[in-house]
């Protein structure tokens, strides 16, 4: 239940992020929203890079991608997380990580905690897109997960 609960929690982000760059490729778009755009991606790379214990911080927060590079690191991004989702037993989804933030200090998480979050910051992200989007008086995208649903 957990696992599918995910992947289509994925499914739906990845949607949304290529709804968003759709968006992005179709307008003049203030510069801000590729920033955030980026570091959606890059969050995500790094949320990745904990769980698989592999914190390089070659990826930094904050990095900044040109459109054609976000619209291919989004879907590179998803598959990973998918393929780890998708090899991943129930039980495994309690399990805690040790980490270190970008700042060096340590955290422990579950999993599942980890995953959500990183989903849940993606949201709050392509809000603040589409924000921008509006307040320059551009059509936001429509990516309200029950949009997503209803396709």
């Amino acid at each position: 239940m957990i696992k599918e609960h995910f992947l289509q929690m994925l499914e739906y982000d990845l949607w949304a992020n290529n709804e968003i760059v759709s968006i992005l490729k179709s307008t003049e778009y203030p510069e801000k929203c590729l920033v955030l755009l980026s570091h959606i991606i890059s969050a995500q790379e790094i949320w990745f890079e904990r769980i698989k214990k592999t914190n390089s911080y070659q990826i930094l927060p904050w990095d900044e991608y040109t459109l054609p590079e976000c619209e291919i690191l989004v879907t590179q991004c998803n598959m990973k997380w998918t393929d780890l989702i998708k090899k991943l037993k129930p039980e495994e989804f309690e399990k805690t990580i040790q980490y270190r933030n970008t700042k060096g200090v340590e955290f422990t998480d579950s999993l599942k905690d980890i995953i959500t979050h990183a989903l849940n910051h993606s949201n709050y992200h392509r809000a603040q897109i589409n924000q921008l989007l509006s307040i320059n008086n551009l059509k936001p995208a429509a990516i309200d997960y029950i949009f997503y649903k209803r396709r």
